[in-house]
């Protein structure tokens, strides 16, 4: 029986400008390295949460922008969400941890800008008083392998 314990802020590379040509690109970002706090904030998540992205190549500032998300945003309420997420038997195992991550209303994409290979991203969630910063490494195509 899944219950919600509470939640988290992180950041998953999700490239917008794959997933507009084509939708079916959108579920490699599943497979990227995801990162979040080392926190676990009880209670219901938030209506809204607040910050600035910035994205930094060559030690200059590249990209930057403020960002909104949170329950708020959603089109469905978050229990819509979780009642169908948890529907499926494999989000039901015993001992699991899930993580459902909640979109932010902006994007370096929109801007025209292309994350690139050593690029570091820090998001500062001001409405939370933290910060999360990633480093962007590429996978070299040889390392890549299909069975």
């Amino acid at each position: 029986t899944p219950h919600y314990v509470g939640y988290t802020l992180g950041n998953d590379l999700c490239d917008i400008g794959l997933h507009r040509k084509d939708p079916a690109y959108n579920p490699y970002c599943k497979l990227c390295e995801t990162s979040v706090l080392p926190y676990v904030f009880l209670g219901t998540p938030p209506s809204s949460v607040t910050g600035t992205t910035t994205i930094t190549r060559d030690g200059r500032t590249s990209w930057k922008g403020d960002f909104s998300c949170g329950s708020d945003s959603l089109y469905y309420t978050v229990d819509e969400m979780a009642g169908h997420l948890f529907s499926y038997p494999i989000l039901r195992r015993p001992g699991a941890l899930n993580y459902v991550f909640l979109g932010a209303d902006n994007a370096s994409y929109h801007d025209g800008y292309r994350i690139a290979d050593g690029d570091s991203i820090s998001i500062d969630f001001s409405s939370h008083g933290l910060t999360l910063d990633n480093r962007v490494v590429f996978t070299p195509a040889t390392l890549v392998t299909v069975a």
